[in-house]
């Protein structure tokens, strides 16, 4: 469009009125008779919108470069801290799932699981502030707090990943990948069910406190 105004800009400049050349009988030398005065080209209002609209475009060039929207410094990268707790909230009515940060846990809440709107907490843990687990069980990476703001109505579904060395540790035996809920100052081992194709353990808990994805 701007090109296109610059054109018509041009051919502005040099536009004047017509005239011709007819031949004189009484002399060698050419009359020159206009035919027609010099009028205004009836691309002035064009060309003019055309002179406005450069100095418009480089006013706001000008504008975002002071911005810093052109500038040539590194872009900023999202940082996700992966230490930190991951809230949302749950509606009485509406099943929600909620993702942990590093994608290895999963938390589906079903409707009317707790007696109002409430919000959810999912909080990694580390393996250092994990209280000690029996001799025969090692922690998988997938150790995490969860809490109900309203009180819990009804079990859900806790779904943890784990790795290819938990699977070899674990012989491939479902029977040694456990979900562990810490509970009045012991460990207590829920019933578990184990998909080694996809490598994921599930539980239905129905108290919120700390658990561990555990093998034998």
């Amino acid at each position: 469009m701007v090109l296109g105004c610059l054109t018509n800009l041009l051919q502005g400049l040099f536009a004047s009125g017509k005239s011709t050349i007819l031949p004189s009988t009484r002399t060698d030398l050419a009359l020159r008779q206009i035919l027609s005065d010099p009028k205004p080209d009836t691309r002035t209002r064009t060309i003019l919108a055309c002179l406005g609209l450069v100095v418009l475009i480089r006013a706001i060039a000008g504008g975002l470069a002071a911005a810093g929207v052109f500038s040539s410094s590194p872009v900023s990268e999202l940082v996700i801290d992966l230490t930190k707790p991951v809230a949302i909230f749950v509606a009485p009515d509406a099943p929600v799932q909620l993702l942990s940060p590093k994608v290895d846990v999963t938390i589906d809440v079903g409707s009317e699981t707790s007696g109002g709107t409430s919000q959810l907490t999912y909080e990694p843990i580390s393996i250092g502030d994990l209280p000690t687990l029996a001799d025969e069980y090692r922690a998988t990476d997938a150790i995490f707090g969860v809490t109900l703001s309203e009180p819990l109505l009804k079990a859900f579904t806790i779904t943890a990943k784990f790795s290819s060395v938990d699977e070899l540790l674990a012989g491939s035996n479902p029977a040694n990948v456990v979900t562990q809920h810490y509970h009045d100052g012991t460990w207590e081992l829920l019933e578990t069910r184990v998909d080694f194709a996809a490598a994921t353990a599930k539980a239905q808990v129905d108290q919120l406190s700390l658990f561990a994805l555990t093998i034998r």
